[in-house]
């Protein structure tokens, strides 16, 4: 049998979540696995502004459910509109909107709170 080895690309990433604490966390988790964090933003409305503007486009995007403005479904379908090649990571405590998130476009969905591996594998299975 031959060993096949799966070179990972270190991913541009957009985080989206009105919490600063958790936001904080992400960055320094995602750094410490060799991703870059392009931008921050803390509501979905935000998320979206910010979104548009950067370019090149992430290749990862976190995102949260409940956030002021604009929750993370519409924010998440918002930028699809705009640019649909991006990976979204849907984090959330609100496993009820599971379902409706991975049909709307979210590539996976991590139930808050998550592990390191959890994030990184997340992020690593469709970014390679």
């Amino acid at each position: 049998m031959i060993a096949q080895e799966v070179i990972y690309i270190a991913a541009s990433v957009l985080i989206i979540d009105d919490e600063e604490t958790v936001r904080n966390l992400y960055i320094d988790l995602l750094e410490a696995g060799g991703h870059e964090v392009v931008a921050t933003a803390s509501d979905g409305a935000e998320g979206v502004e910010i979104f548009r503007m950067l370019d090149p486009k992430p290749a990862v995007t976190i995102i949260d459910y409940r956030m002021p403005r604009m929750n993370g479904i519409d924010a998440m379908r918002e930028m699809m509109g705009v640019y649909s090649d991006v990976i979204f990571v849907f984090a959330s405590a609100d496993t009820a909107v599971k379902e409706e998130a991975l049909r709307s476009g979210a590539s996976t969905f991590l139930k808050k709170p998550f592990s390191f591996a959890e994030l990184m594998g997340a992020i690593e299975r469709f970014n390679v």
